[in-house]
């Protein structure tokens, strides 16, 4: 599946370029298996992810 990262919702307008800290929600709906990285997950959101295929990713907080 396809990846999504901090970089990747920047470009797609997702989030705003100056955003350095993520926390992924189980707020919306996916469809497919993605890999997706970010600082931090809600238990809920780890579980939707993982129930299509896909996989979370914890990455380096660079929050302050």
């Amino acid at each position: 599946g396809d990846t999504v990262d901090i970089n990747s919702m920047k470009q797609k307008g997702l989030i705003g370029k100056d955003v350095s800290y993520v926390k992924v929600l189980a707020g919306g709906v996916i469809d497919k298996a993605l890999t997706v990285r970010a600082n931090s997950f809600s238990a809920a959101a780890v579980k939707m992810i993982a129930l299509l295929g896909g996989e979370a990713v914890k990455v380096k907080s660079k929050r302050m």
